[in-house]
């Protein structure tokens, strides 16, 4: 159900193969003790998170869904103690969030999502306790 919070957010949905092989080499570099949760909405990239639009660009809103992307990816996880990411470039996804007359670079760095550590009670929130 769409509510005012989930309305503004354009996301990328990124193949399982990706996310589930850098969630394995964090198994593993984890001395396979922790295998960290997948995300809640899959792999994904986001690139615009809850940001609303200029009412002059709100009609383009939606007009490249479905629309296959290339983008390129760090093979680096980066983490912040609870969430685990890939840096990730795309000169058309930041050319998207342009042309909806948002600023070309979001507040959080383009990344795929590949991974947290919610719900995990012997984990601290940065890091292992």
């Amino acid at each position: 159900m769409e509510n005012e919070y989930s309305r503004w957010w354009v996301v990328v949905d990124c193949e399982n193969d990706i996310g589930d092989y850098f969630r394995h080499l964090s198994y593993i570099g984890m001395n396979k003790t922790v295998m960290m949760n997948k995300p809640m909405w899959g792999y994904h990239i986001t690139v615009v998170r809850n940001e609303v639009p200029h009412a002059a660009y709100q009609s383009y809103w939606g007009v490249t869904g479905g629309t296959t992307v290339e983008f390129e990816y760090q093979a680096k996880i980066c983490n912040n103690g609870l969430h685990f990411w890939l840096p990730v470039y795309s000169s058309y996804l930041l050319d998207l969030r342009e042309n909806l007359g948002l600023p070309r670079l979001p507040e959080y760095d383009l990344h795929l999502t590949v991974g947290n550590l919610k719900n995990l009670a012997f984990w601290g929130r940065n890091g292992i306790d």
